[in-house]
């Protein structure tokens, strides 16, 4: 009798013991699942950022930064305010033959910025817009990059004439040091535009001071820019420091970190030491 209750309380543990591992069985391998489709879309080397050390063309060195995401608290949000961003910044016209174009030039604490429009004839130049900083000259191009492998990029610029009407998409920036041959891409750093009525062409980029060159750039108040093209006639557009957009809110912290300071003194073990560049 004992014997027989034992074997039919078996029984009936026994399915469900079979049906609780095969719900775990199905379990791994949902995970095991998932986490394969996480690693197929992991980013690819291109995306990770890092310092690539690989020769190619003349002895020149190259690095590929993640893709540019843009900031709430940027100057120029690249993209994300279709040129809006610009409104109050001064225009300088560039004149290169027959064509002209307005031009604008900013930074702020942490890209440096560049606008292009052009006439009506919907083409700017694709290669050869010039920054330099402290007298140390970069060369910026807008184009399509196709990265093959590790030891080879195909970078080719766009003709922006060939742009469809209304046609808008970001592209990637090469920024070729003119003193180290350093070629760094800023992946989707560039924003295009064509306008459905008039035709003009309109270019935003933005170049993190961090992809000028293989060490970047030391920016402070003091720091000297000038933004120009290679075939402009004039003298480009010069600008002087870093924004101020950064120091602001800095500025209003140490008016309220004194106040508090006036009413207890115990703040002091609590106060920083802020370094405004």
């Amino acid at each position: 009798m004992q014997k027989n209750f034992t074997l039919s309380v078996l029984n009936i543990i026994q399915p469900k013991y079979h049906i609780k591992k095969v719900t775990v069985s199905l379990l791994a391998l949902i995970c095991l699942f998932v986490l394969s489709i996480q690693a197929v879309q992991a980013d690819p080397w291109w995306k990770e950022g890092g310092d690539w050390d690989w020769s190619y063309n003349n002895g020149a060195r190259w690095s590929i930064e993640d893709y540019f995401k843009t900031n709430e608290d940027d100057a120029i949000r690249i993209g994300n305010s279709h040129f809006q961003d610009w409104n109050d910044y001064p225009a300088n016209y560039w004149y290169s033959g027959f064509d002209s174009y307005k031009t604008k030039f900013t930074v702020d604490d942490r890209n440096a910025y560049g606008y292009v429009q052009s006439n009506s004839n919907g083409y700017i130049p694709s290669e050869n817009y010039f920054i330099t900083v402290n007298g140390h000259q970069y060369s910026v191009s807008i184009g399509d990059a196709s990265f093959k492998n590790k030891n080879k990029i195909l970078f080719s610029p766009i003709d922006t004439s060939w742009l469809d009407y209304g046609e808008r998409h970001y592209v990637t920036l090469e920024v070729r040091s003119k003193n180290t041959k350093y070629h760094t891409y800023v992946v989707d750093g560039g924003y295009l535009y064509k306008s459905p009525y008039s035709g003009k062409v309109y270019l935003e980029f933005a170049v993190p001071f961090n992809d000028f060159g293989e060490y970047g750039e030391d920016v402070n108040r003091s720091t000297t820019w000038n933004f120009n093209q290679k075939d402009n006639y004039g003298d480009g557009i010069d600008f002087e420091g870093a924004s101020t957009l950064a120091i602001i809110p800095v500025v209003f912290a140490v008016i309220f970190v004194g106040i508090g300071l006036r009413k207890n003194k115990k703040y002091l073990s609590n106060l920083r030491k802020v370094k405004i560049n």
